[in-house]
């Protein structure tokens, strides 16, 4: 369901709910991007809505897996050729890692997250961890230049944050690391 908090009208889109499906899908793609063969048809039904890939690492010494690679969209795509797309640009095109090669496979796990009811919050800490993800959005008072940033639900939980450390890892993760409450934040959650 997509749903938008003080507008006058809501538009109503059944979505579908991320599954095991998606993530195989995943993994099927990117091993057929490897191997350099045409990977199989998928196996869920073809949606439209918001999504992120999330690939993790796995490590003999090291109980939490590490991001490993993590992209996606707010807006709505089809859900077939968008789950195909970034569950290659995630794995092998986040700047934030070297691509994911075929050795490393058996170590990763996947997650698929749809996103739905995005609602603006009424103020920075109008949410919940591990229910809501996070959108900021502001104006640098520095460069007076757009500063966003996304955190899914799970992302705040999984850090072990409060809700004022995901969200000053959230302003710093847009760019920004001198400000604080001058921040008029615009908040939306998902």
């Amino acid at each position: 369901m997509r749903c938008s908090k003080g507008s006058s009208t809501t538009e109503v889109v059944t979505q579908a709910q991320a599954n095991q499906n998606h993530c195989s899908f995943c993994f099927d793609v990117l091993i057929a991007h490897l191997t350099k063969v045409e990977p199989p048809a998928p196996d869920f039904e073809d949606g439209h809505q918001p999504l992120f890939v999330t690939w993790n690492k796995s490590s003999q010494w090291d109980q939490h897996p590490q991001l490993r690679g993590c992209i996606g969209t707010l807006e709505p795509r089809k859900l077939h050729s968008a789950i195909k797309d970034y569950a290659l640009t995630s794995a092998l095109r986040d700047s934030r890692f070297s691509p994911v090669q075929i050795k490393e496979v058996s170590q990763l796990s996947c997650s698929v997250s749809l996103l739905r009811c995005f609602e603006q919050g009424a103020s920075w800490h109008d949410w919940e961890i591990g229910q809501h993800g996070l959108i900021i959005e502001f104006t640098d008072p520095v460069l007076s230049c757009k500063r966003t940033a996304t955190f899914l639900p799970e992302v705040a939980g999984d850090q072990g944050w409060s809700k004022q450390q995901c969200i000053e890892a959230l302003i710093r993760k847009a760019g920004e690391c001198s400000i604080r409450q001058q921040v008029a934040y615009l908040i939306s959650m998902s």
